[in-house]
């Protein structure tokens, strides 16, 4: 996608964000560290940011924006799979931030 993107639109900045922490699952009884393929979510922000870096991109870091394991039924609906109005809003204010700090 960035490769496509980069070859569509030289000139244009893009942008990728990290997933949401989950660093705490392991902790918890029946919800895994890691996805189907055991992959954690640890390791697929690290291939973000080296696919990122690769292509170019800026890093928008949602892995600490303060949604966590812990937290995510206040913040998150379908079981953790994406973010309500408020945890919307949370998204939104890091993205905001990271662009007016840094662009």
């Amino acid at each position: 996608m960035l490769y496509k993107a980069s070859k569509s639109y030289p000139y244009a900045r893009k942008f990728c964000c990290t997933n949401l922490d989950d660093t705490r699952r392991e902790t918890a009884g029946g919800y895994p560290s890691e996805n189907s393929n055991g992959v954690t979510t640890y390791q697929w922000n690290q291939a973000i940011r080296e696919v990122a870096d690769a292509m170019g991109a800026c890093i928008i870091d949602l892995h600490s924006c303060g949604i966590n394991y812990a937290n995510c039924t206040t913040f998150m609906v379908d079981g953790g799979t994406h973010p309500n109005a408020t945890g919307q809003q949370i998204i939104a204010s890091r993205v905001i931030s990271n662009l007016i700090a840094n662009y």
